[in-house]
């Protein structure tokens, strides 16, 4: 039997796209742009992330999340100025786990370059209207972030 079955497959798909979660966060872009490089990724891709959910403060749990979403919620001007110059980006995709967008991320995140961050991403198109699972609006991320 030579060769993977599709489910390993899938899993090292994950695992690589995980990677570049890690490193968005960091804002790590020369590392982001090399590991996308390297190994031909789609920077529009989803993996997993572990974290609290948006939903509630006390509750941590695994989330859909894209590079352009992890990069936004932590406040990595590099790597999202990065990722929409690329055009390969969709800055309205939803979470398939809680329909967050990357400006919820922004909204959410709290970093000192947070407005900036949604600044680009609606420069770039995103829908300010658009609403998560629970039906908020990233303004109503921000407005419940601060009533906490």
């Amino acid at each position: 039997m030579g060769g993977e079955n599709i489910q390993q497959k899938k899993i090292k798909v994950v695992m690589k796209c995980s990677k570049l979660l890690e490193l968005a966060a960091a804002d790590d872009v020369s590392s982001f742009v090399s590991e996308v490089e390297q190994h031909k990724m789609n920077v529009d891709d989803v993996s997993f992330w572990y974290g609290r959910r948006f939903s509630s403060k006390l509750k941590m749990g695994f989330a859909h999340r894209t590079p352009l979403m992890i990069a936004s919620l932590y406040g990595s001007i590099q790597v999202v100025k990065y990722l929409i110059s690329t055009k390969n980006v969709d800055v309205n995709k939803t979470s398939g786990t809680d329909g967050v967008t990357a400006l919820h991320c922004a909204a959410a995140g709290g970093s000192l370059t947070s407005v900036e961050v949604g600044k680009l991403l609606v420069n770039a198109g995103a829908d300010v209207s658009v609403q998560d699972a629970d039906g908020s609006k990233p303004g109503d991320v921000i407005a419940r972030g601060l009533c906490r």
